[in-house]
């Protein structure tokens, strides 16, 4: 994946990566890469202590909430400790996540 190569030889050349670097590559694995790819970077993301905002925690959301729905849920958990304010996109993806796994209790709390 030519994005992910790009980030890489740019970590090579001595350029740290910003978040909006992260959420870019968040939204192409979501399009084209397996889910495991997103929570990895979300772990790498703090490597370079880099505080995830809305959009990159959104991105990852959007990118494993189908195939990994559990992960989702964790990641939504992890922004509210956090104080990330989610989107209504996000709490679109998490409802999505929540029916898939029949967390019915927290698709009620969030509404």
């Amino acid at each position: 994946m030519r994005s992910m190569w790009d980030a890489e030889k740019m970590i090579q050349e001595g350029i740290t990566p910003r978040e909006p670097t992260f959420s870019a590559l968040l939204d192409v694995f979501g399009m084209s890469a397996p889910w495991e790819r997103s929570v990895g970077l979300m772990e790498r993301i703090r490597t370079y202590q880099i505080y995830p905002g809305v959009r990159t925690y959104t991105s990852a959301i959007d990118a494993v909430h189908v195939a990994a729905p559990m992960e989702a849920l964790t990641l939504f958990y992890e922004m509210r400790m956090n104080s990330v304010e989610p989107r209504r996109n996000a709490y679109t993806k998490i409802l999505s996540a929540c029916a898939q796994t029949q967390q019915w209790v927290f698709a009620l709390y969030l509404l």
